[in-house]
């Protein structure tokens, strides 16, 4: 099939994947990047998106355009997920990104975001286990049980990095007072949906920026190098020492920290401590991180029609 790309519109994030796609489904990675947009900022809780956010985004998606200019892509694949699903000025959003870039956005609902990053993480992995796959957004988290085969269950729940972040107002810092009605809110989201929530024995696996960062934080690996983290397992203990290390920094300390993006220093807290609620919540002890997640699946998804 040849060169195809996918971009995903985030509430923390614009990232684009070029990738080399075959007939039937597989997706090899040729180039991936990353802007810090910021989409979502201030508009979490409100559901207006804000035009600094707005212009973030297509500045970034113009600088995609000119770099996949310069490659003979036949699909591009552009799609937004929670910030803008739930914001009440969408279609101007929608119609901006028309307007500078002449690419059409679709607008997943939770439940497509969930299955694509499921088809996404699973892509690569053999395993005898059921699976459970963790996506930790800005704005929601989607997770999904099953096994290679196809999904049990899936469930996006409006808890995010960012969104977690404002309704507490963390900006600044993360007292302990506010940790814990973060943890307790958290609770409160996944209880209801899973009161049967032993899955010790699934195989986890995260994918998403919460996931990256924290691994490359645990690993100390530079951002240059974040390639090396796909498939990196994170232990709970670790996530946790990881917490107990970034909690009590101030924004400023945060931003030097090894393998952390500066532009992700306000949310990575927030965004730790939903995963540490899902890993103790549904009794597993360790996750496997993976760079192949909803982009990855929108083009498996696409190749095997």
């Amino acid at each position: 099939m040849g060169y195809q790309a996918s971009i995903d519109i985030g509430t923390n994030s614009t990232r684009l994947l070029l990738a080399d796609c075959t007939v039937d489904g597989k997706v090899r990675a040729i180039e991936m990047k990353e802007q810090i947009t910021r989409l979502g900022e201030g508009a979490v809780l409100d559901q207006i998106l804000r035009s600094e956010g707005m212009r973030r985004v297509v500045q970034a998606l113009q600088a995609y355009r000119a770099y996949l200019d310069q490659w003979p892509v036949e699909q591009i694949f552009v799609f937004a997920t929670a910030a803008t699903r739930e914001a009440r000025n969408r279609d101007e959003f929608l119609d901006l990104i028309k307007q500078q870039t002449g690419w059409s956005c679709q607008v997943l609902s939770g439940e497509r975001e969930a299955d694509l990053a499921f088809r996404g993480a699973v892509s690569d992995v053999v395993s005898e286990h059921s699976l459970l796959v963790v996506d930790i957004g800005g704005g929601s988290t989607e997770l999904v049980s099953g096994s290679p085969a196809g999904i049990e269950k899936r469930v996006s729940i409006d808890i995010g990095s960012r969104r977690l972040l404002e309704r507490f107002d963390a900006r600044v810092c993360y007292a302990p007072d506010t940790v814990a009605r973060m943890q307790e809110h958290i609770r409160t989201q996944l209880h209801p949906r899973f009161p049967d929530h032993d899955l010790s024995r699934y195989h986890c696996i995260s994918v998403g920026g919460t996931a990256m960062t924290l691994a490359m934080i645990d690993a100390a690996v530079p951002l240059q190098e974040a390639a090396r983290i796909h498939h990196y397992v994170l232990s709970l203990p670790r996530l946790r020492l990881c917490l107990e290390r970034l909690t009590p920094l101030s924004l400023a300390a945060r931003r030097a920290v090894t393998g952390l993006h500066p532009e992700r220093a306000d949310v990575i807290v927030a965004g730790g401590i939903i995963l540490e609620q899902i890993l103790t919540h549904f009794n597993i002890e360790q996750t496997t991180v993976s760079l192949r997640d909803a982009m990855v699946g929108i083009l498996s998804a696409s190749a095997s029609q």
